[in-house]
């Protein structure tokens, strides 16, 4: 590796902007919504600003989206000919000269605030007509690191060449940089201050893992929400698999932790609806790890459990999950199907009852209670339920053939005809045979 260091004369390293092109620079980086400025050093030397900090802009938008400008004399625009001598030296001269500026504990990025772009614009009222830079030599860092590490860094020293592509980057480096930025006039220069709106003005090589920590993060953040919403798209369209592979990528993407249980307790549902009980319930666990608090991962893994017959631990569950919440209506009406399943009709009427007082318009609660109130032969109380769900909005062919059950019970054959004609014509196959032997 090219040890740029050791070449470097023990001279200050002097480069100038037109002030005006500085100000427009910080105009186009606010319009961009951009919050650094970069210096690039490649056959020139030039500041930048684009839309997105830490993602390159694609080719054909960059006219609108970003910006750079050229330190005077070090045009890198140009087209040289190698092959011819004189444009060769000069192409040598602005590789030498790129090639003198060292990162050191500095990046090469620089906060970009409005606080800044006003005084840009006070300064070239006030006659400032120049942005001026001074490197200075650079020094080893023996205070902030220790003699092994700056002798083992000080050999791999080399400053950065290439564009910026991907975002602002900031290895670390046995030496302290000293860049000073400063307004320019015939007359008089003044430095720029080293904060503004709270932000240092040259970002370090500390800053610089911070924020691109913080950057790498957010984007895992934003494709994690973008697989989660692509899965929840395909749950909508009933594909189920599809939905699980795209929960599972998200998961992946950022690990099982608080963050992620969400996209376990989505993927789970997507499981259950499969019938891979084991897996779903394999999801809630990890979900109620980190939401122990949460009444849902036990109420759906209480359902899960119901639907493997395991019903010693879905009863657990929903106990669990209506004693964080009580007034979980979903967790009553499975606690109803629960109790029917063990044959307690008496405590399923309780729980049902309890879902009802909740959401007293749901009509589909007051179907399940008509269901067991016919397994406990409460055959008027059944008729009446399954009277209020339809009067409730439910149209399924269940109720009109368990209606038609009840008044069969209390020896209203013709309403029990129309009940189970109406369920016949929804596509309830018993109903048509119960029509056919009582009816005809």
């Amino acid at each position: 590796m090219i040890n740029f260091f050791r070449s470097n004369k023990k001279r200050d390293f002097i480069a100038y902007w037109e002030l005006t092109k500085f100000e427009e620079l910080l105009s186009k980086g606010i319009e961009v919504g951009s919050e650094y400025f970069f210096l690039v050093k490649f056959i020139g030397i030039f500041l930048l600003v684009r839309e997105s900090d830490f993602e390159g802009t694609k080719v054909f938008d960059r006219e609108n989206k970003e910006l750079s400008i050229n330190a005077e004399g070090f045009d890198d625009n140009r087209t040289f000919d190698l092959d011819n001598r004189q444009e060769k030296i000069e192409f040598d001269r602005l590789c030498s000269k790129s090639a003198k500026l060292y990162e050191g504990d500095l990046c090469e990025w620089f906060h970009l605030t409005n606080q800044l772009h006003l005084e840009v614009k006070e300064k070239i009222n006030e006659g400032y007509t120049k942005l001026e830079m001074i490197v200075k030599p650079l020094e080893l860092d023996v205070d902030n690191l220790n003699k092994e590490l700056v002798e083992s860094l000080k050999k791999n020293v080399v400053s950065h060449p290439e564009q910026i592509k991907d975002g602002g980057s900031c290895p670390e480096s046995p030496f302290k940089a000293n860049i000073i930025l400063s307004y320019v006039k015939s007359s008089s220069s003044q430095e720029l201050n080293a904060v503004y709106e709270g932000k240092p003005l040259f970002v370090n090589s500390e800053l610089a893992k911070e924020i691109i920590s913080r950057n790498n993060i957010r984007k895992l953040e934003e494709k994690f929400f973008d697989l989660c919403k692509q899965a929840k798209s395909e749950e909508s369209d009933n594909n189920f698999e599809q939905g699980i592979s795209l929960y599972s990528q998200a998961i992946d993407l950022v690990g099982i932790w608080s963050f992620s249980a969400g996209a376990l307790f989505n993927r789970a549902r997507l499981f259950r609806r499969i019938k891979q009980f084991d897996k779903a319930i394999k999801d809630y666990d990890q979900f109620i790890k980190y939401n122990p608090d949460d009444y849902r991962g036990y109420t759906n893994r209480g359902i899960v459990n119901l639907e493997k017959k395991d019903f010693k631990n879905s009863f657990l569950d929903l106990d669990k999950g209506l004693e964080i919440n009580p007034d979980d209506k979903i967790g009553h009406s499975f606690m109803a199907d629960l109790q029917q399943e063990l044959g307690n009709y008496k405590e399923a009427i309780k729980s049902i009852e309890k879902a009802i007082e909740i959401d007293p318009q749901n009509g589909y609660y007051f179907l399940k209670k008509g269901n067991i109130n016919i397994n406990l032969e409460n055959y008027k109380k059944a008729e009446t339920d399954l009277t209020k769900a339809i009067e409730l909005g439910e149209n399924d062919s269940l109720i009109y053939y368990l209606r038609g059950m009840s008044r069969r019970f209390l020896d209203n054959n013709k309403g029990a005809c129309k009940d189970w004609k109406k369920a016949a014509e929804l596509g309830d196959k018993d109903s048509e045979k119960l029509l056919n032997k009582y009816c005809s």
